[in-house]
């Protein structure tokens, strides 16, 4: 009886860390992706500031 439920608990671990990965890699990619629209967004207000200094020069 022991050994069938040691069995089953390693099953529901097993399941539970491959969601943990996947939720990981989930995770990873969507901060890649938010990284970029940042950086995106920062260059497009350098380039705004660059063209603002050179109409005021």
């Amino acid at each position: 009886m022991k050994r069938k439920n040691n069995k089953s608990q390693n099953e529901a671990l097993e399941k539970n860390y491959q969601a943990g990965e996947e939720n990981q890699t989930t995770a990873s990619e969507g901060l890649a992706v938010v990284h970029e629209q940042v950086s995106d967004v920062y260059n497009e207000g350098t380039i705004d500031q660059e063209k603002d200094r050179e109409r005021n020069d």
